[in-house]
């Protein structure tokens, strides 16, 4: 390898990588023009253009997941070796079955991706919600936080909803497909946006934990040390 390759891969450091990610996860529209940019290539045909389109979705959600959980699912894996598997039959075998087949491999395991995903988001957010005092809740940001909590809450589980009644319609054409591919990818950006709501909220809720405990009672450094721990915990779910 050049001193200029170990040079580049050197640079992929988690910061950079992160940095890549942030840049496509801005919106739902961004991601899936960055998908279209990518997938619309001269030398490939319509229905290879739709495969990579679903293979670049799928390897984002994948680098977006392993942010979070190391490993991926077994169901993902399988899709993703499948879809693997038609893609290169499809060119030995010059049949474009199988790149139907591939692009259906694909779109299941970005759905599985995506619905994992979402669950993950929001048991870590009703996890750290859980370490909250009720009375204590409603002090963060002078009552402000639980407002906007419930609302990204019931908008990123109305969307996730909506998105898997509509999922019984997937396989009827290949543009539903990608609509409701779509209804998934949205849901999943109000999940992450749910999320990421709380966690700029950490700061504000330990100390709200702190005045809850100071007022019940407790001595000041009594309530600030348990709100410390309190936070401390809350913290290690967090991360």
């Amino acid at each position: 390898m050049s001193q200029q390759q170990e040079s580049s891969v050197e640079n992929l450091s988690d910061e950079v990588i992160k940095q890549k990610l942030d840049s496509l996860f801005q919106s739902p529209e961004s991601l899936i023009q960055a998908a279209k940019n990518y997938s619309c290539r001269p030398h490939l045909t319509e229905t290879e253009q739709e495969s990579v389109y679903y293979y670049y979705l799928l390897k984002c959600f994948i680098a977006e997941h392993q942010c979070y959980i190391a490993s991926v699912s077994v169901q993902t894996y399988n899709e993703h070796r499948m879809a693997l598997d038609h893609f290169f039959r499809a060119k030995i075998e010059q049949n474009e079955s199988h790149n139907n087949k591939a692009r259906g491999h694909l779109n299941r395991a970005l759905l599985d991706i995506i619905k994992i995903n979402c669950y993950f988001l929001s048991s870590r957010v009703k996890a750290i919600h859980k370490t909250i005092p009720n009375k204590a809740v409603g002090i963060v940001s002078n009552g402000k936080y639980i407002q906007d909590y419930f609302e990204k809450q019931k908008n990123a589980e109305d969307l996730l909803m909506f998105a898997r009644i509509e999922d019984n319609k997937m396989g009827n054409c290949v543009y539903a497909d990608k609509v409701i591919l779509e209804h998934f990818i949205v849901a999943y950006f109000a999940h992450k946006k749910w999320f990421e709501f709380q966690s700029q909220n950490l700061g504000k809720i330990a100390w709200a934990k702190t005045k809850y405990y100071m007022l019940s009672g407790l001595s000041i450094t009594g309530a600030f040390l348990l709100g410390l721990a309190v936070n401390y915990l809350s913290n290690i779910l967090f991360n």
